[in-house]
């Protein structure tokens, strides 16, 4: 054995040796460049490539030859560069970084180096094979000289970890099964369905494992003595670079946000709703005209942008972003809580960059980004802190409080989005199951606490609408009232308060749909014939959340960018697809990312038991609620999908921890179990809980106080009163009106003559618009200026377009007089007066005044 040890430097040596004689005739048996070249047809480059190859060549068969030659060398190099402690550790973290740093060179496609960097690469490429090759041999080397104990006796010492994963991966496997064979989820395609969610790249994972690592390594080898200091430097970092990547990423046009010409970037659709809730708030009318809205939370945080920041849509959603760039700082400190800093600070990584990428892909695929107007990335935000505070208080019952705030944040996002109202029993089921060890004064205290602080948070709006006619506590049914009429067909006699965008919400809904999708035939033979009953769309739905939430993980080891990976790699964010033409690459690597989510939550059951799977109660009850109102996919699932990527994370920890604790680079560590996680009862802290409910009551008042501050903007609304300020101040002479002309046209019923706010101006030339069925933005085949005006008179607002040449300058929040002609899904405009800057816009080619005005 001893004879055979003395052999095993020169033999290692010896494949060096001979690699690099390899790569020497590959490099130099490449075709050369004529044009350049200085001696025998090669390039000086060439040569001097050549050249370093060669000796690297000689270099090692000479250390060979001497090894060979002196036996005691010849061991001493083995054990110094595989045995000692220092020196291996140094060597394993060195050919640790050469493997990457190759695999990232031989990775990363072309377009994104340049012809400079992509020709250096493209002639060393032999050596970063062979350096990869060589760097994942000498880990293998190291691991099998330096392990202490099997990876048998590892896996069995986490045993439990590894059969729940198994558990875990069995169950995907069934649901995969039942996917192939039934279609469902993948083949049915039904209304309100869309691709997975927003993609993460091969690199942003190894970023966000190298971030990990590197805080472990850290935490390990320094002893922190500030940890709560050391937890706030690290989310004020994590939040000032989220802040800066999120915020300096141009708001890039898409449905949402569209821009056609010169046009400016405004909201559209949904987010235009939002929005214009906030600007009648701006104008004193109140949030969304002074009528019930259940999500009006973020359209009273809009208002509160608008009036720091202006109108200015770019600069908003800056603010905005900065503002929800504390998302990745919580789901840090929920990695913190339910297993390390460094997983923490991984998987904050992570999912700041996934941010960065929904922004940019979100003129690609349906999607909710931190710069969009919407409610399901701030309904992330809030269900991120509900698990937060939920499993801090389930880890100490005695800490009423944190049930309180769990409470107040299940309140708030109810506000965003009302699908989250199905979580509420799934986390009282939580407290009362057997399985939490906790008494039984701290279960009903827990429940009945987060109970109450659901109700601070929505109360203050409920009393704002109960002034209005609205019944108290409508916030938690009207939603799902409104599903069961429009979605179920189940008509009652119940109170629908009336609402200024319910027709403008039928219509958004409507042109989400696009009718060419509808007829989509599948060349895959279908095993169900039909899925129209609604309890096959439920849980077609229902299998299409779950499916498309797992689909947004690296493909391929190569490091394309977002657009490559969404419109040149794998078909998932189609929102078409069904399930046809996925790459076995694809399969494959989907295979591997659901191991790498089941062995997340078995370490996460591993650790803390329940408490560790609890965000999988959430994903689950959320995708159930979707799939309740026959919903899936795309942006419906930005509030949890996020939970997928914090499990993979925690897979990927797990696994790295197993591969180097059996190397023996990082020493061994009994991760502790529940019991060693839970704290003893304590005396109920009364004065924390009424302060937080206080505190929560007041952050829910903050949503009608957003109505409050604004007094009324336009005081007159008779046609008579308009007339008369028009004429009074010189406006009706600007505009070559006579006072008589214009009383006699607004005697026809057809008519109109309006003052209000302009919002979302957009000029188009004929046959050019943005949507087929919303006004006033649809194409029409004449040159126009659409806009929407907000203000007290009607339902609040109307869709106004005038023929004519583009303005030079933007109308958006002026204040205007519109006369013109009622049709029938706009006002057709014949004059717009801008009150402020003074602004005739008159109709071209001009008309008299009258109704209807001929075709332009």
């Amino acid at each position: 054995m001893h004879k055979l040890a003395v052999f095993r430097s020169p033999i290692f040596t010896s494949f060096l040796t001979l690699g690099w004689l390899v790569v020497f005739f590959s490099v130099m048996s490449a075709p050369s460049d004529p044009k350049n070249a200085v001696f025998l047809g090669y390039s000086l480059e060439r040569i001097v490539l050549g050249a370093g190859f060669l000796l690297l060549f000689l270099s090692l068969l000479v250390l060979t030859l001497h090894l060979l030659r002196r036996p005691e060398h010849s061991q001493r190099f083995w054990l110094v560069l595989f045995h000692e402690h220092k020196t291996s550790r140094i060597t394993f973290w060195v050919v640790f970084f050469v493997f990457v740093a190759c695999w990232i060179l031989l990775f990363i496609p072309s377009y994104r180096l340049t012809g400079v960097v992509a020709g250096y690469i493209s002639r060393v490429y032999p050596a970063l094979i062979w350096l990869a090759v060589v760097g994942a041999v000498m880990m293998l080397i190291l691991i099998l000289e330096r392990k202490r104990e099997s990876l048998q006796s590892i896996l069995l010492k986490d045993r439990t970890a590894l059969w729940s994963a198994l558990v875990v991966l069995a169950i995907f496997s069934a649901i995969g099964i039942l996917m192939t064979v039934t279609g469902l989820g993948i083949r049915h395609w039904e209304d309100y369905w869309y691709g997975a969610g927003v993609p993460v790249l091969v690199s942003q994972v190894l970023f966000a494992a190298s971030l990990g690592a590197l805080a472990l390594w850290i935490e390990n080898t320094r002893k922190i003595k500030n940890e709560r200091r050391l937890d706030v430097f690290i989310c004020l970092a994590v939040w000032l670079v989220t802040a800066w990547l999120w915020a300096r990423e141009p708001l890039a046009s898409n449905y949402f946000f569209p821009s056609a010409g010169n046009n400016a970037i405004y909201p559209y659709s949904d987010s235009a709703t939002f929005d214009i809730g906030s600007q009648f708030a701006l104008i004193g009318q109140g949030l969304f005209n002074g009528q019930y809205f259940d999500r009006v939370l973020y359209s009273a945080f809009l208002t509160y942008l608008h009036v720091f920041i202006g109108q200015d849509t770019e600069g908003v959603m800056a603010a905005q972003a900065v503002v929800f760039a504390v998302f990745p700082v919580i789901t840090y400190l929920l990695g913190r809580e339910l297993h390390s800093r460094a997983f923490g600070l991984s998987v904050a990584g992570l999912l700041s960059l996934r941010g960065l990428n929904a922004i940019v892909a979100a003129r690609w695929i349906d999607t909710a980004s931190p710069k969009m107007m919407l409610t399901d990335f701030p309904a992330a935000i809030g269900v991120s802190l509900l698990v937060l505070f939920f499993v801090k208080w389930l880890k100490d019952p005695s800490r009423l409080s944190l049930a309180m705030w769990a409470g107040g944040m299940l309140g708030l996002t109810l506000m965003l989005r009302t699908h989250v109202f199905l979580l509420a029993p799934l986390l009282i089921l939580f407290i009362v199951v057997p399985v939490i060890r906790m008494n039984w004064d701290h279960r009903i205290a827990g429940s009945l606490v987060l109970v109450a602080g659901m109700l601070a948070a929505t109360t203050p709006w409920d009393i704002r609408n109960q002034k209005n006619g609205v019944p108290m506590f409508y916030i938690y049914y009207s939603r799902i009232q409104l599903i069961l009429q429009e979605r179920y067909g189940i008509q009652d006699d119940a109170h629908v308060p009336s609402s200024i965008t319910a027709d403008a919400v039928q219509k958004i809904r409507a042109s989400l749909v696009p009718q060419d999708v509808k007829e989509y035939a599948s060349p895959i033979p279908l095993q169900i014939d039909n899925c129209d009953s609604r309890i096959c769309s439920l849980f077609n739905h229902f299998v299409h959340n779950l499916y498309t939430s797992v689909l947004f993980f690296p493909s391929s080891f190569t490091f394309d960018g977002v657009w490559n990976t969404v419109k040149e790699g794998e078909p998932f964010w189609q929102q078409n697809w069904l399930g046809e033409g996925a790459s076995t690459n694809g399969k494959v690597f989907l295979g591997f990312s659901l191991v790498l989510v089941s062995l997340g939550i078995g370490a996460a059951w591993r650790r803390n038991k329940l408490i560790g799977i609890l965000p999988v109660g959430i994903f689950l009850a959320y995708g159930a609620s979707n799939a309740l109102a026959f919903t899936s996919g795309g942006r419906y699932i930005v509030p949890v999908d996020w939970i997928v990527a914090f499990y993979f994370m925690l897979g990927i920890f797990q696994l790295g921890y197993w591969l180097l604790r059996w190397g023996n680079v990082v020493p061994a560590v009994d991760l502790p179990g529940d019991d060693a996680t839970a704290l003893p009862p304590r005396p109920f802290q009364y004065s924390k809980v009424f302060a937080s409910f206080l505190l929560i009551l007041f952050i829910g008042s903050l949503v009608p106080l957003a109505e409050m501050p604004f007094e009324m903007r336009y005081q007159t609304t008779s046609q008579n009163d308009i007339v008369a300020m028009l004429e009074e101040h010189g406006w009706l002479e600007q505009a070559q009106i006579a006072p008589a002309e214009l009383t006699e046209f607004l005697s026809d019923p057809q008519s109109r003559i309006l003052m209000g706010r302009v919002l979302y101006p957009r000029y188009f030339i004929a046959g050019v618009g943005e949507s087929k069925r919303i006004y006033p933005y649809q194409p029409l085949d004449y040159a126009r200026l659409a806009f929407i005006l907000i203000g007290p008179f009607g339902s609040g607002t109307e869709n106004v377009v005038i023929a004519g040449l583009n303005p030079n300058f933007s109308l958006h929040a002026n204040d205007v007089v519109v006369i013109g002609c009622r049709e029938d899904q706009f006002l057709d405009a014949l004059v717009v007066i801008s009150l402020e800057p003074a602004y005739v816009y008159h109709r071209f080619p001009p008309s008299e005044l009258a109704c209807p005005p001929p075709a332009p």
